[in-house]
């Protein structure tokens, strides 16, 4: 029977306890598979369903819509009902003939029809405040759909930024500690490894920054998803070259330029 090289063995027990430890724990190589992830659909959808704004916007445009579809029932004729009971009786006396009811009993009903040249102008007026509501509520709904998307490629072109500072630390980092070696050495200045230093806690101060203004836009986003937990975001950023035709662009543009005019 073949041996397995002992380099192969260590190899499999490495690939097998990273893979455990990503189930156990959560790694987030697998945060796309698990519901943590939320991409750019998904987040619309909570914007959409949670803001107040909106909700609002959609109950006006209910009420409007309402008001509309019962537009017939100004053409609904007015009726009027009266009833009445009369109880007369003389005091003292007995004054009411024989086989005689003190109760006398009324009923009367009208209807009418009031038709006149302001219901025309009601009409157009309620039909106009419906469809106003309904423009209202598509801005507000395009307005936060365009608020989501900008904002969620924000933070994820925000975390690439992170990566990079990071990657320039660390960089910055074994620039300082080969410099610390060559002046030991006698090879460089002081000078320049105190530059190689400054280097560093500035690359440190930069991703500080960075991390911080990316903590504030983070919960600014979920303010607008109506979330409180923290999330992870689900997309890429992909850049797409667009070949232009200088010359054509120019020509179809330039007359178009009131300040050349």
């Amino acid at each position: 029977m073949a041996r397995i090289p002992v380099q192969h063995l260590y190899r499999l027990l490495g690939l097998f306890l990273f893979v455990s430890a990503g189930l156990v724990f959560g790694d987030p190589v697998f945060a796309g598979e698990n519901d943590s992830g939320y991409t750019l659909d998904r987040c619309i959808d909570l914007a959409v369903e949670n803001n107040l704004g909106l909700k609002k916007e959609m109950l006006d445009m209910k009420t409007a819509g309402e008001a509309d579809e019962n537009l017939w029932s100004l053409f609904l004729p007015s009726i009027n009902l009266q009833g009445g009971v009369n109880y007369s009786k003389t005091l003292f006396t007995e004054s009411t003939m024989p086989g005689q009811e003190p109760f006398s009993y009324s009923a009367g009903a009208s209807l009418s029809l009031q038709l006149n040249t302001g219901i025309a102008a009601e009409i157009r007026k309620t039909s106009a405040a419906y469809h106003l509501a309904e423009i209202s509520y598509e801005a507000a709904r395009s307005n936060i759909i365009s608020t989501v998307s900008t904002e969620f490629f924000r933070l994820l072109l925000a975390e690439r930024e992170i990566e990079l500072l990071q990657e320039d630390l660390e960089l910055a980092g074994r620039q300082s500690e080969m410099n610390t070696i060559r002046f030991e050495n006698g090879r460089i200045n002081e000078r320049t490894l105190l530059q190689s230093k400054l280097n560093v806690e500035t690359a440190k101060l930069s991703l500080s920054k960075k991390r911080s203004a990316y903590r504030l836009d983070k919960r600014s986003f979920l303010n607008i998803l109506g979330l409180k937990e923290e999330i992870q975001l689900l997309g890429k950023i992909e850049v797409q070259l667009v070949d232009f035709d200088t010359q054509a662009v120019i020509d179809q543009y330039l007359a178009k330029r009131t300040d050349i005019r």
